[in-house]
């Protein structure tokens, strides 16, 4: 008989927690499952837990003032950054819909001024 795994779900966490507990919130996100750094206040987690289970365990770690939002991914996507960000992404979600990448870095730097 074949051991039957409990389903999983991805999911987007995007976040503003308060400074001081950071890093309490971003250790209980990342012992949920496999998880990835897309920016630094979101991350994409993949867990055998429910939403409403993962909001449970956060909401001791969020205040009043912060924010939280937790957002299923779908396709279709597209996006630029990290490749390894990239990489997980396309494993979650499958292939993007084109990897957007701007034309002329240095164009787009000058416009930008840095």
């Amino acid at each position: 008989m074949m051991n039957q795994m409990a389903p999983t779900t991805t999911f987007f966490a995007i976040y503003d927690v308060e400074e001081r507990f950071q890093s309490r919130f971003s250790e209980s996100l990342k012992s949920l499952g496999d998880w990835a750094i897309l920016t630094p206040s979101a991350m994409m987690v993949r867990t055998e837990k429910s939403p409403e289970a993962v909001m449970e365990q956060l909401q001791p770690l969020i205040g009043p003032r912060d924010s939280l939002w937790l957002v299923t991914p779908s396709r279709p996507w597209s996006g630029y950054g990290d490749p390894t960000v990239d990489d997980c992404l396309r494993a979650a979600l499958g292939p993007d819909n084109g990897n957007w990448v701007p034309k002329d870095w240095n164009e787009i730097l000058d416009q930008r001024g840095d």
